[in-house]
């Protein structure tokens, strides 16, 4: 057997993708580098795109409900797709960046796992990329987008949901 015959026989590491986009817009299809998971693919990874409920749609912590039902999915169906269960990362711009950086940093807690996708597998991840991710919702200086973005995101004006908002800077 040839050296790339035992290498193409063993599971692949697996990069799930989590797009940016304010947690309101954009689509797993929407990388800030369309040719960063092509490039992936090439050097022997499985790359998963992955979609999440944006706030208009529903409110945190369901973005990170879809990511760990996503990542659980994987990790479940891995031996479908040549994926190896225990060599599964995350990485995300942005929004994503931040989604990348809880579901990294939150393995197991109850609180955020949520109830859909492949009960019984592990969300944990071994690894993370995190570009352009913020991570402080409270204390962020003052910025016009902020009441926009950020109010759709947590449900409210931070006044109401400080206790959320800091939920995820611990986790972060």
């Amino acid at each position: 057997m040839t050296a790339r015959a035992v290498r193409n026989s063993r599971r692949a590491p697996a990069v799930a993708y989590l797009h940016g986009g304010g947690w309101r817009d954009g689509h797993r299809s929407h990388g800030l580098y369309p040719w960063h998971s092509p490039l992936l693919a090439v050097h022997g990874f499985v790359v998963a795109n992955v979609s999440y409920r944006l706030s208009g749609q529903a409110p945190f912590p369901a973005q990170i409900h879809d990511v760990k039902a996503a990542i659980r999915w994987l990790r479940a169906n891995a031996s479908d797709y040549g994926v190896d269960p225990d060599r599964i990362g995350v990485r995300g711009d942005s929004a994503g960046g931040q989604l990348a950086a809880l579901a990294a940093t939150t393995a197991e807690r109850e609180d955020l796992e949520g109830e859909c996708g492949s009960p019984g597998w592990s969300s944990a991840v071994e690894a993370a990329v995190v570009r352009c991710a913020p991570s402080n919702f409270l204390t962020l200086p003052q910025e016009d987008w902020q009441e926009e973005v950020l109010d759709a995101l947590f449900g409210g004006p931070s006044t109401k949901t400080a206790e959320l908002r800091r939920l995820v800077e611990r986790s972060g």
